[in-house]
């Protein structure tokens, strides 16, 4: 039997917590160093108050179940939702693994939920994969609806010639060779993965500049998001978790990424290249196909581009997850708000084709 508590602050940091991400399919985005710099970094400073859900054993009470989440307004009118901040892609329980198949079916689990996020009524589980509605049995018992997006990933395998060959199309391949000999002819071409503070901050500032005009919403941007990237870069990049990766040519910093590894997965979340050097060359498409052979020859099994519908995706090879919002709250009002929230993103994805349709 699982007992639920409200906590105000908790310590992603402590033992207890490390053991238990340990021995979970969580995500990256779960991992003790995230979480612990997003409440620290970006939840703090936001005015959202932080509320961990943690479930015990009631005969021990051994850390079993941890919901990160905050709280933004008074009430019963309050909105509680995942800690994501925007950065995170995927949101998800941290629940031993030992107990995953069974958190769906716990005694009035959604009962004990809704007692937890007290006072606010409903609380909104986004940005979720299928498989991890599924694997905890949550998708039986908490209304959920499609997102309006997806996530995409490729499964990996060696050697890196051979993936090469299965994974992407004949014209894609070509068209990789043609621009890798363009960049070849301008300079010496360097990939490599950067381990110390200070070239990660150097880099960092890099991907800012290249970026600047180019996405208009770059969370870079803003200090404290450009602060926390780059020392989950910084820091991560010690035990293989954070990797900051850099293209270069002729001496000069052709293309940049940065991103996760963690469960055989490398997770890509931020990416950018020197376009007024490199705009012909393809410099971002070319550290990608740089990255993918660097994951392979890791042993990991998944490259992940994580959320989001760009079409450069789909030329590596991609496969298109669904994203989903899930729902705690009374029966009704859950049902409602799911079927709300639904049709928003239908509309939402409609206008999108419809633009997209308009551009071509």
């Amino acid at each position: 039997m699982i007992e639920f508590e409200q906590r105000g602050e908790f310590d992603f940091r402590s033992d207890e917590y490390e053991q238990l991400f340990a021995q979970s399919s969580a995500t990256a985005f779960q991992h003790p160093i995230w979480l612990d710099r997003v409440y620290a970094q970006l939840v703090a400073p936001s005015g959202a108050e932080p509320l961990i859900v943690a479930g015990r054993t009631r005969a021990d009470q051994k850390l079993k179940v941890v919901f990160p989440l905050i709280r933004r307004g008074l009430g019963p009118v309050a909105t509680v939702d995942y800690a994501d901040m925007g950065v995170s892609d995927y949101n998800a329980p941290i629940v031993d693994r030992s107990l995953e198949p069974k958190l769906g079916g716990q005694p009035n689990i959604v009962g004990l939920l809704r007692h937890a996020i007290r006072p606010a009524v409903v609380g909104r589980l986004q940005k979720m994969r299928g498989d991890t509605l599924e694997s905890l049995g949550l998708r039986q018992i908490l209304p959920s609806d499609f997102m309006g997006f997806h996530s995409h990933e490729v499964q990996l395998h060696g050697p890196y010639s051979a993936w090469r060959k299965d994974a992407l199309s004949k014209s894609f391949v070509r068209f990789l060779d043609r621009k890798g000999r363009a960049l070849a002819k301008m300079g010496a071409v360097e990939f490599k993965e950067l381990t110390d503070a200070e070239s990660i901050g150097d880099v960092f500032s890099a991907l800012k500049s290249f970026r600047e005009g180019r996405l208009p919403d770059d969370p870079l941007k803003n200090e404290r998001y450009f602060n926390f990237y780059r020392d989950v870069a910084v820091e991560g990049c010690r035990s293989g978790f954070a990797r900051t990766q850099l293209l270069t040519c002729g001496g000069k910093d052709a293309a940049i990424i940065f991103g996760l590894s963690h469960g055989g997965r490398f997770h890509l979340l931020l990416t950018g290249f020197n376009f007024p050097a490199f705009r012909n060359v393809s410099a971002g498409k070319l550290i990608m196909e740089h990255s993918i052979e660097a994951a392979i020859d890791r042993g990991e099994t998944v490259y992940d581009f994580t959320i989001g519908d760009e079409a450069y995706k789909t030329e590596f090879g991609t496969q298109a997850l669904p994203m989903y919002m899930a729902w705690i709250g009374p029966g009704p009002l859950a049902v409602l708000a799911s079927a709300a929230s639904g049709a928003l993103a239908e509309l939402k994805r409609i206008k999108r084709t419809r633009s997209l349709k308009k551009r071509t």
